[in-house]
């Protein structure tokens, strides 16, 4: 015959082993869902980063390279100031009118004794012009470009 020792416990007792096994159980679900919380976390700065190919980078860096960028401006300009539109070689027209007039008076003595005066005369002039020049050839243009 098995004899099995029989242990006496009081209710102080069991009812302290059961707070200790479900503060346990409390203290253990903690630390699953810190556990959890972190392995998020990284996880998620981790796989933040996107993996670029070698082409993907070269065409990111050339489209934001400022330096590239100001070349290009500097190419366009420069072709802008060849051309010889802009640089005088087109035909110029002028021209120019002009209106004048005069309100005043004359006095005249003749020879022969008599005197002719005038008053409130209006007298008026106009004029008027045009030109055009159209550069041929110029080659001081030609070498400071």
């Amino acid at each position: 015959m098995i004899v099995t020792p029989r242990l006496k416990f009081n209710n102080q007792t069991i009812s302290t082993a059961i707070a200790e096994r479900n503060n346990l159980a409390i203290l253990t679900i903690e630390m699953k869902n810190i556990l959890i919380g972190i392995i998020l976390i990284f996880g998620a700065v981790l796989n933040a980063q996107n993996l670029l190919t070698l082409e993907q980078a070269k065409e990111i860096t050339l489209a934001n390279n400022y330096g590239i960028k100001i070349a290009k401006n500097n190419v366009a300009v420069a072709e802008n100031l060849t051309d010889k539109s802009v640089n005088g070689y087109l035909p110029t027209v002028a021209a120019n009118g002009g209106l004048n007039g005069n309100l005043g008076g004359s006095n005249q003595k003749f020879s022969n004794g008599m005197e002719a005066s005038t008053s409130n005369a209006f007298t008026w002039g106009g004029n008027a012009s045009v030109g055009a020049n159209y550069t041929i050839f110029d080659k001081r243009r030609d070498l400071t470009l």
